[in-house]
């Protein structure tokens, strides 16, 4: 999920069965494609997770002209967005019951942003 700071709204995201560094991309490309920021300087923080160090998504900022942005390691303030975002649960999108559903079923019942 890439959350802008300024408005403080959900801007990309992307779901799948594991947490691999290709659905963090995903959900970068697809922030970049719907908001088209001017590209003047755009940053982006994150913390020290594997899959935002890695090769692949660190060339995907540079291709995209993003900077990179990390504080040092085991800093608490890193990802206090994120943790505040999902603290305050916000309204569901789920258009299926709430029960524990197999991952093909509960991707389908999410809407189109």
């Amino acid at each position: 999920m890439v959350i802008d700071l300024f408005s403080r709204k959900v801007v990309g995201w992307s779901i799948g069965a594991s947490l691999a560094t290709e659905l963090v991309c995903e959900a970068l490309r697809g922030a970049i494609e719907d908001r088209r920021p001017d590209g003047k300087r755009l940053l982006h923080h994150s913390d020290r997770g594997c899959r935002y160090t890695s090769d692949l998504y660190q060339k995907t900022l540079r291709i995209l002209g993003i900077e990179c942005l990390m504080s040092r390691t085991g800093c608490c303030y890193d990802n206090a967005a994120m943790e505040r975002f999902f603290s305050v649960r916000p309204e569901t999108e789920m258009t299926c019951p709430s029960r524990i559903q197999p991952y093909a079923k509960s991707v389908s019942c999410i809407r189109p942003r």
